[in-house]
């Protein structure tokens, strides 16, 4: 199935890290994708990106916990996993509306960065 017709079927969140691996797949193919991976991520992106997985897959285990714990939304998983926050603001920054709609205390933030750290 063609990466268009995909997408027509169904929208799809991308992480970061899944972006410069779908690019790194194709790069392969075309030469013109290892130009835009290299604009996107730099050279110092590409190789940190590839270094980061396996702790990645790690992350994701956690943030889909924390994600039936706090009712969070793809949104805001999305937004845990690509900013790894390690502050209360990062956290609230990543989370907002999850504040706002009264599902996540600053006492959560502060146990989701535990989780996380």
């Amino acid at each position: 199935m063609a990466f268009d017709d995909r997408r027509d079927q169904e929208q799809e969140l991308l992480t970061n890290s899944e972006v410069v691996a779908i690019l790194q797949s194709q790069k392969e193919k075309s030469p013109s994708d290892t130009k835009v991976l290299e604009s996107l991520a730099g050279e110092e992106g590409v190789s940190k990106a590839n270094s980061i997985e396996n702790t990645r897959k790690e992350l994701v285990a956690k943030v889909n916990a924390l994600k039936e714990r706090y009712q969070l939304t793809k949104e805001e998983v999305l937004q845990l996993l690509n900013h790894s926050p390690k502050t209360v603001l990062e956290a609230f920054l990543c989370v907002e509306q999850a504040i706002l709609d009264s599902r996540i205390t600053e006492e959560d933030l502060e146990s989701i960065l535990e989780v996380l750290g």
